[in-house]
Parts: structure tokens; C-alpha cells; sequence
């Protein structure tokens, strides 16, 4: 049920920024959706930050990938509530788009780039650039549905990484594949980042070994 609807994040990525640069636009939202999207916006980590070790680490954890696990140490009593993450974000303004009333409407199309690949288990990163989104053109009740579609797509496609991960947790060797949305004075750029941990290093290693891979364009 996933594969059909999943879709790259830079689809929404590219809605949000156009939003936040027509103000008058962002307006004619709802409260609730406005609100989320703004939300979400100001949640994503700059460029500058995912240059620094302790920043990049706060990313990758709010990434969404491990949303329920959050959530699980909670309800087990065993930590403070998860910090914000994509996945709660997505989650939110999901729920409030999906609640307004009114039959839907024809979205934008592209809403689901049919080039983007998605994370199986064992895949690699892929880069995805960005993505034009003419909001100016849109009627409100278009501009709604295309929202939409497009969180919709962005929560399919998150829940697909988290499946793969979960997957690779079997072999007992962790591999992590995330997209991490960042935020420049230009626009939004998403890195495709894959965190795995490399079979079991010598006794002599004190720590265990891991390898990093991403993609962007």
C-alpha cells in the first residue's frame, strides 16, 4: 500500500519553500494547515548546522526514522517525550489537510515523481534535485490537494526507510537509510544519507566501526 503512493520529499520540500516566499498565498491556508506548515518548515536544519557534529547528530534523530521508537521508550516509562521530528510534522499536517471538508480536487501534476526510486531494503542513496512548484498558479482548493497528495507521498516514502530499517536490524547489524531536508537562503535541498555499521572489528577495536554514504544534488 506504500509503494503506489510514496514519493521523493522534494515534491513537498518545494511547496513549502514557494509558500514561505508568498506570504499572501500561505494566508489563504487554513489555520491548522497553516500553522502546520509553518511548523515544518521552521523544524527543517539549515545547511550550515548539518555541518557540525553535534547538530548533524540532532538531524539524522529527528529525521523521523525513529519516531515510534521514541514513542516506545515512553510508553515503557524509560524516557522524557521524543523531541520533534519529520515524522511528527508530517504527521500533523497530514491530519489537518485530511480533515477539511469539500470533495478533492485535481492536484498539480508531479505531485508523485515517478523517477524516484523507492528505499528498498539494501538500496543505496540516490540524489534528488530540486523541484519548481508555481503556487502563484494554483486556485485554493488545488492548492490544498496538492499539499495534500504531497504529504501524503512524503509519509509513504518516510515509512518505506523506516521499513528498510527495520529489516536490517535483523541481521543485527544496523543500517540506516534517511533523507535529511535542509533549509539555505535559497531554498531546500535534501540529502540522501545511509549510516551502516560495518561486521563486528577486531577485539582490539574499542569501538565498533561505521560507514557513511549520501547522495545530493
Amino acid at each position: 500500500s506504500l509503494l503506489p503512493a510514496q514519493g521523493g520529499q522534494t515534491a513537498l520540500l518545494s511547496a513549502l519553500w514557494s509558500l514561505q516566499q508568498q506570504p499572501a498565498r500561505l494566508a489563504e491556508l487554513p489555520t491548522g494547515v497553516r500553522d502546520a506548515v509553518d511548523k515544518l518548515f521552521r523544524q527543517l536544519p539549515t545547511a550550515d548546522q548539518a555541518t557540525r557534529p553535534e547538530s548533524l547528530r540532532q538531524a539524522v534523530q529527528a529525521s523521523g526514522l525513529f519516531h515510534e521508537a521514541g514513542l516506545a521508550a515512553v510508553a515503557a516509562g524509560g524516557a522524557a517525550g521524543p523531541a520533534a521530528n519529520l515524522k511528527s510534522a508530517l504527521l500533523s499536517l497530514a491530519t489537518r489537510l485530511r480533515a477539511l471538508p469539500g470533495p478533492p480536487s485535481a492536484a498539480l501534476p508531479g505531485t508523485r515523481p515517478v523517477d524516484t526510486p523507492p528505499p528498498r531494503p539494501g538500496a543505496t542513496p540516490s540524489p534528488q534535485p530540486r523541484m519548481d512548484t508555481p503556487m502563484a498558479l494554483l486556485g485554493r482548493e488545488t492548492l490544498l490537494e496538492t499539499l495534500r497528495n504531497r504529504a501524503e507521498s512524503a509519509l509513504a516514502r518516510l515509512a518505506l526507510h523506516q521499513w528498510s530499517s527495520a529489516e536490517s536490524s535483523e541481521s543485527g547489524l544496523p543500517r540506516w537509510l534517511m533523507e535529511l531536508p535542509l533549509r539555505s537562503s535559497n531554498g531546500i535541498d535534501l540529502v540522501h544519507l545511509l549510516l551502516e555499521r560495518e561486521p563486528d572489528q577486531p577485539e582490539a577495536e574499542e569501538q565498533a566501526s561505521w560507514r557513511a554514504e549520501f547522495a545530493l544534488d
